[in-house]
């Protein structure tokens, strides 16, 4: 004979004194037993409360997605290159849009490259015309700015350094920093500052590596408001 409450194997629900106990998934992931009567009365809340739980989840996600036409109106940059991944990697994005949207890489990378052939089934074309008549401008500022972030991160006091640059500079080598080098460049920033940095598209991925590497002191721009004419995609 089992007695009341015991675990039958065959069905979740736990029975005391007539009444059955169903098992409830609270939002914050805990486990609740709610009494609910046989009959049935009480259990749509346990169907109302999984369906707040899937459709709170599906807000968050929808809200992480990026439409063609954002990704396309940003300017050639690695940063942009950053967003062409993350929008190739959602699953609302179609072969042919990734076929599309590939063409607008600033630069091919093997993480780029793995998930272009994940989504489509096939390497990106190969852009070797457009490599060759790359602007000189512009490889002459990668030059310039791979050159001030080893002098930067090889200084006596790489902060101070960091802090005399100007603002898209700093969005630079910030970036390509490295994760021990961003470590040696988190400093609380002030607001004012932020609204400088924030007119610039190297923002955004200051952002993502304040968020993915943790740096504590920098995250309060996270909280700060940006300026009005901001490039930020976040």
């Amino acid at each position: 004979m089992k007695m009341a409450g015991e675990r039958t194997g065959k069905n979740p629900a736990h029975s005391v004194s007539g009444k059955t106990l169903f098992p409830v998934f609270s939002l914050t992931g805990q486990i609740c037993i709610r009494q609910c009567d046989t009959g049935g009365a009480r259990i749509p809340y346990l169907f109302f409360s999984v369906f707040f739980l899937i459709s709170s989840f599906s807000v968050i996600l929808h809200a992480r997605n990026f439409s063609y036409s954002q990704i396309h109106s940003m300017p050639k940059s690695v940063e942009k290159d950053y967003y062409i991944w993350r929008y190739i990697r959602q699953k609302s994005t179609t072969k042919a849009q990734a076929r599309k949207i590939i063409r607008e890489v600033h630069g091919i990378n093997p993480t780029l490259t793995k998930t272009y052939r994940r989504k489509t089934g096939a390497n990106p074309p190969v852009m070797r015309r457009r490599m060759e008549i790359r602007d000189r401008t512009d490889r002459e500022y990668l030059r310039r700015g791979n050159i001030i972030t080893l002098e930067i991160l090889g200084s006596g006091d790489p902060l101070a350094a960091w802090k005399k640059l100007d603002a898209e500079m700093k969005l630079f080598v910030f970036s390509h920093a490295g994760k021990k080098g961003r470590k040696k460049l988190d400093h609380p920033i002030g607001k004012k500052e932020w609204k400088i940095l924030s007119r610039h598209p190297g923002a955004n991925l200051m952002i993502h590596y304040i968020r993915s590497d943790r740096l504590p002191k920098l995250s309060a721009v996270l909280r700060y408001p940006p300026a009005k004419d901001n490039q930020l995609r976040y």
